[in-house]
């Protein structure tokens, strides 16, 4: 990949990230399955793992929070930074694609279809 492009994505990537942390200024909390999965993991963290409450068993949420587990409280706000980062690319790339494949106009469509 060309050094501009690439500065161009982690530009990019940044700014989505800020995004993703500046909406944790309005008042938020995780859903059911997300405290769930922080909990496991930080059970996993601590080698004790239950699963027979919550809903069921994805790993690679449970891998994530196992990472953010280690920092303590922070976790539940550092998962919602996480998931709405990914919410926020996801309609980017969206964008992207309809613009390459059709124009702006399927662009706008594909932020107000997802957005």
């Amino acid at each position: 990949m060309r050094t501009g492009a690439a500065r161009a994505w982690a530009l990019g990537a940044a700014l989505v990230l800020a995004a993703a942390a500046a909406s944790l200024l309005a008042p938020s909390q995780p859903g059911y399955d997300a405290w769930a999965w922080l909990l496991w993991g930080r059970e996993v963290a601590h080698l004790d793992l239950d699963t027979v409450d919550g809903p069921a068993f994805k790993p690679l949420p449970v891998a994530v929070t196992t990472v953010l587990s280690a920092f303590g409280g922070a976790a539940p706000e550092l998962w919602l930074v996480l998931a709405r980062a990914g919410a926020i690319a996801a309609v980017l790339l969206g964008a992207r694609l309809a613009w390459r494949l059709a124009g702006g106009s399927a662009a706008a469509a594909a932020v107000a279809g997802l957005g």
